[in-house]
C-alpha cells in the first residue's frame, strides 16, 4: 500500500502530508485486522451504471469517456444506480475448500459462483447515489416529490 501512496505525492495528486496521514491509516486500519483476526464473512455483489453531466446534460460515464478530453464535464451532478445486488455470506468454514471464497471472486468477477451451503439474499431494489455540489436539479427534485426516489440515510450496501 506505501508504493501507491508513495505514487500520489510523486505525482502530485496528493501532498506529503496528506499520504503520510494515509499512510498512517493503512497501518492502523491492518493493525486492526490483524489483532482482531477479521475475516470477511459477507460479500457484496452489483452491476454498477454511472452518470455525470458533460456538457450540460446527465449522460453514461462508460459511453462517454473518450469526450471528456474534449468536453466540458462537471461534477455538479453525478449519479449512480447499482441493481441486481446480492449479499452472500461467506463459507469461512474449516470445511470451505481453498479458492472457493471471497478470493475467487476477486479472480472471476463476472460470475457468481456459491455453494449450496452458502446463504445468498438478493436485495430487491436498487441504489440509485445521487452527488450533488449545490442545489438538486428540478429532474432530482421531481423523483423524490413523485416517490420513485426514497432517500435513505446513512444506507450502506456494504453493511456498514
Amino acid at each position: 500500500m506505501d508504493k501507491q501512496l508513495d505514487a500520489l505525492a510523486i505525482s502530485g495528486k496528493e501532498t506529503p502530508e496528506v499520504v503520510d496521514k494515509l499512510k498512517t491509516l493503512s497501518a492502523e486500519v491492518q493493525n486492526s485486522i490483524n489483532k482482531l483476526e477479521l475475516k470477511p464473512c459477507v460479500r457484496s455483489v452489483y452491476q454498477r451504471s454511472a452518470f455525470q453531466l458533460l456538457d450540460g446534460q446527465l449522460q453514461f460515464v462508460a459511453r462517454c469517456l473518450f469526450n471528456f478530453a474534449q468536453s466540458s464535464s462537471s461534477n455538479d451532478v453525478r449519479v449512480t444506480i447499482d441493481t441486481d445486488l446480492m449479499l452472500i455470506e461467506e463459507d469461512l468454514g474449516k470445511n470451505a475448500a481453498p479458492g472457493s471464497g471471497w478470493e475467487q471472486m476477486w479472480r472471476v468477477a463476472s460470475s457468481v459462483e456459491v455453494s449450496e451451503s452458502v446463504r445468498v439474499i438478493d436485495f430487491p431494489y436498487a441504489v440509485v447515489e445521487l452527488k450533488l455540489q449545490g442545489e438538486a436539479p428540478p429532474w432530482v427534485v421531481g423523483l423524490l416529490d413523485l416517490g420513485v426516489l426514497l432517500p435513505a440515510a446513512k444506507f450502506s450496501k456494504y453493511l456498514t
